[in-house]
């Protein structure tokens, strides 16, 4: 991301984590931020070294309430499975408590309050009430809720006297976290599945604390499987069926995986190594790789016939526009007129052009975006009339993807010998609000997501959803709705790269970029922007403003492209 055409704000926990979801009114249909990462930091090569934080012991002679509030912030310090926190216990619940469950992020202070219908002729045993105000929790496997309003939840400590002293006998498992402490146990790492064609490889954001064995819970992750909104959409090569017997680092460089399970063939062991490989992409400064599965070592080269998945998405150089007298048509360069292709004419009104990945089908909206017309081969067909349709996004399948004002979400194959996906569509199965309307939708280039900005009662959001298929590629029907907090109003949005999605504020000309790990880059103001279009990652977008014109994001800021060309947009 070019530095000096940004300024970049980070959501801090401390804020709360509540006021991520609070940026938009509660609206019946939209749903809060439950069930993605949203909490700022960088998604860098973490480095394998990293030291936890460390805490304080218990004081001799304690107060029990001294005795939890000590406790509770002994769970930023990891260090030998938490053996600071595990003081604040008593000798046989100690080692049953398990820190690796829920973690639950509060904000202001910790209230404990004693039971007062509890018995006072046993001065040596007493149960507390622990309120806390929690914003967010994080699961065991990394995957994090948070709440529209700070929520008041109580949990009951268990406190005795061992040898004069208080420690907590019994409390649930996992941690408590300040808001403030949370980036300091806690950071993100990409986990990676795969689409059901083994095509691309999906991401999936988990966060996990800074222990020693963080390894071991990665791979284990792995084995658990996507998060629930790509449920039937990305798949693991790891299953939960498989034993881990050992997943670690040699002295912060060499990997070492063990796995047992039933007999696989060799195309899937070369899954599982690429799919830890995939994992460890996380981490700089690892040399070697051993994955065994059985007791083999699986080896680095893949068997005959074996494709690769690539973590780097490339989209091609070529782009599509719409010209000055009204006329669609594709360039290998959109600076030169060289190699220029006419795609569409003689049709009012032409907006919103899209370029499958492939180059060879296009789509566009015309008639004040009444109508969608699609291109291949030369022929031009005008697939659906509405009303207020959406832009068209292509998938790597090559399906192209509209919405009517009504809340459909249609997709077309322009190059399909079926005539019914090619000139009626198949319509995309949901179980969402119907009250739904849809301004935006673009499918991500991994093809196992899309970007949609909904609106219900005068507020909108940014929608993430999962997209399943059949074997063959065919969209069918989307996930659960999962929305990402943007401190823009949302008009529009497109994935730049398969974890970054670009916002857009028509009315006031702001936008921004929000990552899946929750970090938001705020772009320079750009008056009467109306879209943008991004190729692989956030280093190329390229604005379109009302007046036609086109800008793209340097170093410097936005620029003023010098042609006439409008819309100017990339594959996708």
């Amino acid at each position: 991301m070019p530095q000096g055409a940004v300024f970049s704000r980070r959501i801090a926990l401390s804020a709360g984590v509540a006021s991520l979801a609070a940026l938009f009114s509660s609206c019946a249909g939209l749903p809060s931020n439950d069930r993605v990462t949203q909490h700022s930091s960088t998604l860098g090569a973490k480095d394998s070294k990293t030291s936890p934080a460390r805490a304080s012991g218990p004081l001799t002679g304690a107060t029990p309430e001294a005795i939890i509030e000590g406790f509770i912030r002994a769970g930023v310090d990891s260090i030998e499975n938490y053996a600071v926190a595990r003081q604040y216990l008593s000798t046989s619940y100690s080692q049953r408590w398990n820190p690796i469950g829920t973690t639950r992020v509060y904000r202001n202070t910790v209230q404990a309050r004693v039971d007062e219908g509890g018995s006072s002729s046993e001065p040596s045993e007493s149960t507390y009430h622990v309120r806390f105000q929690q914003t967010a929790t994080v699961n065991s496997q990394g995957l994090t809720s948070t709440f529209p309003e700070a929520q008041t939840e109580t949990q009951d400590f268990k406190l005795v006297k061992e040898d004069g002293q208080w420690r907590i006998s019994s409390c649930p498992d996992g941690l408590w976290l300040d808001g403030s402490e949370f980036e300091r146990v806690f950071s993100p790492y990409r986990l990676y599945f795969y689409d059901r064609s083994f095509r691309y490889a999906v991401p999936d954001i988990r966060w996990f604390p800074h222990i020693e064995n963080y390894f071991d819970l990665l791979v284990r992750t792995l084995m658990s499987g996507p998060a629930s909104y790509l449920k039937g959409v990305a798949f693991s090569a790891l299953t939960d069926s498989m034993t881990l017997d050992e997943a670690r680092l040699v002295n912060n460089q060499d990997a070492t995986v063990r796995l047992t399970g039933e007999r696989l063939d060799d195309s899937r062991l070369a899954r599982i190594r690429e799919q830890i490989v995939h994992g460890l992409s996380n981490f700089s400064g690892l040399e070697k790789t051993e994955v065994y599965y059985n007791g083999a070592l699986i080896p680095e080269q893949a068997p005959n016939g074996y494709t690769p998945v690539s973590l780097t998405l490339s989209v091609p150089d070529r782009t599509v526009a719409i010209t000055a007298n009204g006329q669609m048509v594709a360039r290998d360069n959109y600076m030169s007129s060289s190699g220029e292709q006419m795609l569409l004419r003689g049709v009012s009104q032409l907006s919103a052009p899209a370029m499958s990945y492939s180059g060879d089908m296009f789509a566009c909206l015309a008639n004040d975006a009444g109508s969608l017309y699609t291109v291949y081969q030369g022929t031009a067909r005008r697939v659906w009339q509405g009303s207020n349709l959406t832009a068209p996004t292509f998938d790597a399948y090559g399906w192209v993807w509209v919405a009517d004002a009504e809340g459909t979400v249609r997709a077309f194959k322009p190059n399909s010998e079926d005539a019914q996906e090619r000139e009626r569509g198949v319509d995309i199965g949901m179980s969402w609000p119907r009250n739904l309307s849809f301004t935006s939708i673009n499918v991500s280039h991994d093809s196992a997501r899309i970007a949609v900005v909904a609106s219900t009662e005068g507020a909108s959001a940014v929608i993430i959803s999962g997209v399943v298929r059949d074997d063959a590629g065919k969209p069918l029907n989307l996930t659960e709705m999962v929305r990402l907090s943007s401190s823009v109003v949302p008009r529009n949005a497109r994935w730049a790269g398969d974890q970054s999605v670009v916002v857009v504020n028509v009315k006031n000309g702001e936008s921004e970029v929000i990552s899946l790990s929750g970090e938001e880059t705020k772009l320079d103001r750009l008056d009467g922007v109306m879209s943008v279009s991004t190729a692989d990652n956030t280093s190329n977008i390229i604005a379109h403003r009302s007046d036609g014109s086109c800008y793209v994001l340097e170093e410097r800021g936005w620029t003023r492209l010098d042609t006439l060309l409008h819309e100017i947009s990339y594959a996708g």
